[in-house]
């Protein structure tokens, strides 16, 4: 089922970054220092 609240998660492997867009207000949160193995 796809999210309501988020509208792409963009995973860059090299430096662990999780970026997360979200559909209403278009923000973007980058989390830092995330493995690979977190990310899935």
């Amino acid at each position: 089922m796809p999210s309501t609240a988020i509208s792409r998660i963009l995973y860059e492997h090299e430096a662990q970054v999780l970026n997360v867009w979200f559909r209403e207000s278009g923000e973007l949160y980058r989390y830092c220092d995330v493995p690979a193995r977190i990310h899935g």
